[in-house]
């Protein structure tokens, strides 16, 4: 808007209002789309018509930040931990949208040649997890799709370096949705879906680690704020009309972070000890 340039953003038509809101507060155009899978080709074609250029964010997202550098997300998770019980984690959970923040971790795990390993949580409309299983998979079949904004694809990005993973949980959405709701009760604040993904693989970890009799640590990221959801994850109407069975989820983890000896978020599951988070 400074610079006088024109700004288009081609998002897929489920975005969240509020978000939408925000771009056009700052001078930029919507141009909505139904399928996903068709923003890149649409992209394309509008930086052709109008003389532009296509920002294409996912194919550098990986290199954007220097992995050796002291001035990442991964060193400032070590340097964070350095003061706690167990300082260097079990495992690092994230996301995965870009690719970026899983390839800037994992990297930077081997270099550091720490023993923490990298679990990417992925919603399971997406196909991250399914090409991590089978590296021929590179596309997700027509009409999958995740209600996660900010993380899952619907092709393997560029930015996406499978080999420093050492682990992927795809997450159902409704689980996304109860974690996440259950999150923002204990923290007097709301996240997005998001990182009620993250939070869900999480809880898998940590159930494991359990039943094993393992200590130590797991770290996580608060990757979004829910303040743009009140429209869609905080709006039980819109989940319902969605089919998006959440409650069940919501009500294991608040059991979870209600009790000291914390039971399983699972519906149904058997109790299990919690190691620290």
């Amino acid at each position: 808007k400074m610079l006088g340039l024109r700004f288009i953003a081609v998002v897929p038509a489920s975005t969240a209002a509020p978000k939408l809101d925000a771009i056009r507060f700052h001078g930029g155009e919507i141009h909505a789309v139904d399928d996903p899978r068709t923003v890149y080709d649409v992209s394309h074609r509008l930086a052709a018509e109008t003389g532009g250029h296509y920002l294409d964010q996912f194919t550098y997202a990986e290199r954007a930040t220097d992995w050796r550098g002291n001035n990442n997300i991964a060193e400032s998770i070590f340097a964070q931990m350095s003061a706690e019980e167990y300082p260097v984690p079990d495992w690092i959970v994230c996301g995965a949208g870009t690719g970026g923040t899983s390839a800037t971790i994992g990297r930077y795990i081997a270099y550091q040649r720490h023993g923490t390993r990298l679990c990417v949580a992925d919603p399971v409309h997406s196909v991250f997890h399914r090409h991590f299983a089978d590296r021929q998979a590179l596309s997700l079949p027509e009409g999958c799709g995740s209600c996660i904004e900010g993380i899952g694809r619907p092709r393997v990005e560029p930015s996406f370096i499978p080999s420093v993973i050492d682990r992927m949980i795809a997450v159902e959405d409704a689980a996304s949705i109860g974690a996440m709701r259950a999150l923002s009760r204990q923290l007097g604040r709301r996240v997005g879906g998001s990182t009620g993904t993250n939070l869900v693989a999480v809880a898998q970890l940590v159930e494991e680690m359990a039943k094993r009799r393992e200590t130590g640590s797991i770290v996580t990221i608060l990757c979004d704020g829910g303040e743009r959801y009140g429209c869609t994850y905080y709006d039980d109407s819109w989940l319902d009309a969605r089919g998006l069975d959440w409650r069940a989820h919501y009500s294991g983890f608040s059991a979870m972070f209600d009790s000291e000896k914390s039971p399983s978020p699972w519906p149904a599951a058997a109790p299990a000890k919690r190691s620290p988070v």
